[in-house]
């Protein structure tokens, strides 16, 4: 489920993901919504990202129906910590409407410990019953 963005961590973190992503537009009256608009509804957007590690389609043709896509997350190359990316969608005809939606990536890297000697526990006075 990427209702709240994609996180990755622990196995998922040390490998290259493919991850499916499901966009589906809506009228917020559809209901009642005259069928010629939903058929006529086309919006052309232009996706970006910022991080070299999240690979995405540059276009995608959105009609009145849900569009499937995929993503690649390569976070082999990360260092250990949290680190956070978003995919934005913008109109191409009217980019200055802002980002129409944001697909957000979180990857956790967990920090390799190091092994240590083990604290062990002496006692140094023995007890006795009673």
């Amino acid at each position: 489920n990427t209702d709240k963005g994609i996180h990755l961590r622990g196995p998922s973190s040390n490998k290259v993901n493919e991850i499916p992503i499901k966009v589906e537009p809506f009228f917020l009256d559809h209901e009642n919504r005259p069928t010629e608009d939903k058929l006529k509804f086309n919006l052309r957007l232009v996706l970006t990202c910022s991080s070299s590690w999240v690979q995405h389609p540059a276009h995608l043709d959105l009609m009145y129906t849900s569009r499937h896509f995929l993503i690649s997350v390569d976070p082999t190359g990360l260092p250990d910590g949290a680190h956070a990316a978003y995919i934005t969608a913008h109109d191409s005809a009217c980019p200055e409407k802002g980002k129409l939606f944001e697909i957000p990536i979180t990857v956790i890297k967990t920090e390799t410990l190091t092994p240590i000697p083990k604290p062990g526990v002496y006692h140094q006075s023995t007890f006795e019953p009673g």
